[in-house]
């Protein structure tokens, strides 16, 4: 499956019956999807209709985008009117350009690279559709898009995921009083610097005096760089040539087997 083939309809559905339910505050945490949709699937689950120039109504699959040339809100779920939205994101990203939805998060999902261009275009389509232009509002691209369905459909609040959950954990004042740091990602690389969880907590950490160690399956990038950010030190998992699929099955005793050398490292220091 690719992004041309899927939509976030599910976390639509999700949605709908919190609001049914009773919720009146929905806080989404956005990121991690594999859907690069501009967030129409939620807006469909949530009573919104989309029409193709022939009459067809579209599933809203990420190949459906380019096709929209009508949204219809007349059956939306009525108690959307009694319900605010947060959307929680640690990217920046717009929707759409060089550092859109498809160009940056697209091939994390699978979308071809062949169609990264196309698929921009699509998304570009679409908001065109919507909004009547196409904008470079930061954090529309989060979640392949989510973030602006959110803000301009739903009118949702749009805050840092990050600072959100560190107010409500009061991790500041947790981090001035740990020891060290230890923080982890799949993948640490370029887009980490877009205000991705482990940069956030380093900066934290680096503010505190603290070190910050980041656990990862895989580095791209200099040292040098994660350093001027406040990372102590950047520690891959995997220490042998494997496959991806190797790599993913022995995550678990990787990530021990590394946590246990750090902590070597530390009780020496």
């Amino acid at each position: 499956m690719t992004p041309l083939a899927t939509n976030t309809y599910g976390t639509g559905l999700l949605i709908k019956d919190a609001i049914e339910r009773g919720a009146r505050q929905i806080i989404l945490g956005l990121g991690g999807s594999g859907t690069v949709d501009g967030g129409a699937g939620i807006l469909r689950a949530l009573g919104y209709r989309f029409w193709a120039a022939d009459g067809q109504e579209l599933a809203m699959t990420g190949a459906d985008l380019s096709r929209v040339t009508k949204i219809d809100d007349r059956h939306v779920l009525p108690q959307l009117a009694e319900v605010s939205f947060i959307s929680a994101a640690d990217v920046t990203n717009p929707l759409t350009g060089p550092n859109g939805a498809a160009k940056i998060f697209g091939p994390q999902k699978g979308l071809p690279v062949a169609q990264i261009q196309v698929h921009d275009a699509a998304l570009a389509h679409y908001m065109t559709v919507a909004a009547g232009a196409v904008s470079a509002h930061e954090g529309d691209g989060a979640a392949g898009g989510i973030g602006f369905a959110l803000r301009y459909f739903l009118h949702a609040r749009v805050c840092s995921g990050f600072q959100l959950l560190a107010e409500m954990s009061n991790l500041k004042t947790k981090v001035a009083q740990a020891n060290l740091v230890i923080s982890g990602e799949g993948q640490v690389d370029d887009q980490s610097f877009m205000g991705k969880v482990p940069i956030q907590l380093s900066q934290l950490a680096q503010a505190a005096g603290k070190s910050c160690y980041l656990l990862v399956g895989r580095q791209k990038g200099a040292n040098e760089t994660f350093a001027k950010q406040g990372v102590t030190a950047v520690l891959p998992i995997v220490d042998q040539v494997m496959t991806l699929d190797q790599a993913m099955a022995q995550g678990p005793a990787n990530l021990e087997r590394m946590a246990d050398r750090l902590a070597r490292i530390i009780s020496q220091s």
